[in-house]
């Protein structure tokens, strides 16, 4: 090799270390150790989690936005839906949260879940959906439209005889929206049992209004617990007139056996239909902080 070779050489051999070193370097590289929090959000231990988050986001300075993330998701997988929307809600927290979309959808979602009667903030006004708004398959919904949706869902009063209308969505694209359909359609066919309906069967012939709830068992014990009062009531006054104790003690036996019969088949028809909305209400919450909770 010639002296005039040699730079040249050891030019392209150190060239070619530093090449290697950089294309080598995130394989060698050591991982950021974890922070307690995640750590403790890793092995499912939430409630933990969320306290070593705000632990860490209240002695911040600066770029709170991971430990604000981390501290709802840890709060939503918890449960405390309140403690987590109050926490994004914080005027000191306001400007992490305005500039990501995550946190802002999670903030939408907790208002629905939490405040679902109330005006949704603002950044969660429904707004015409833009390509930008729209993941694929939407079929022109927004995250927000669907959100919306949801909110009325969850406001919707078991026994009331006017529902308020909701979109169909027909075209069911992404997850999200293929559950929103799912719960819309099961929200329109729950049964809204009529309490006044129910009193009045009942009032008619006893049981008659359990009958109509479904509950034909109930309605056949009812009918024979006031028959069995009411038929020795009357032999009793057949027997001795109105002058037959039996017969009056019997008579007024039946008298609130009748009475607590209407009223049990209105209070049923109520219960009934809160519980089955409960039960749906209960499904979209969980729905809808999973999905934030992502």
């Amino acid at each position: 090799m010639t002296k005039s070779s040699r730079p040249c050489a050891m030019t392209l051999a150190l060239a070619c270390c530093v090449s290697l070193t950089i294309v080598l370097q995130p394989f060698v590289a050591q991982a950021e150790p974890l922070s307690l929090a995640q750590q403790l959000a890793d092995m499912g231990q939430h409630q933990a989690c969320a306290v070593e988050a705000l632990r860490d986001l209240h002695g911040q300075t600066a770029a709170p936005r991971p430990a604000l993330t981390l501290a709802t998701h840890c709060l939503l997988q918890a449960h405390e839906d309140g403690p987590a929307l109050r926490l994004l809600n914080d005027g000191r927290y306001r400007d992490v949260v305005a500039k990501s979309p995550e946190l802002i959808m999670r903030s939408c979602v907790l208002q629905a879940i939490v405040q679902p009667g109330l005006e949704p903030s603002p950044w969660c006004q429904v707004r015409p959906a833009r390509p930008e708004d729209s993941a694929v398959g939407h079929d022109g919904l927004s995250d927000l439209q669907l959100l919306d949706i949801q909110r009325k869902l969850l406001s919707i009063d078991a026994n009331s005889p006017q529902r308020p209308p909701l979109p169909s969505l027909a075209n069911q694209g992404d997850a999200w929206q293929r559950q929103t359909a799912l719960w819309l359609a099961r929200s329109n066919d729950l049964p809204a049992y009529s309490p006044a309906l129910a009193g009045a069967l009942s009032a008619l012939l006893p049981g008659l209004g359990r009958v109509y709830q479904g509950r034909w068992q109930d309605g056949a014990a009812t009918l024979g617990v006031l028959v069995v009062p009411a038929y020795f009531a009357e032999t009793g006054f057949a027997q001795a007139g109105l002058h037959s104790t039996r017969g009056w003690v019997l008579g007024a036996v039946t008298a609130v056996l009748y009475a607590g019969n209407v009223y049990g088949s209105w209070l049923g028809a109520v219960l009934q239909n809160q519980q089955q909305q409960q039960r749906l209400h209960a499904e979209i919450r969980q729905g809808m902080r999973d999905h934030a909770a992502q």
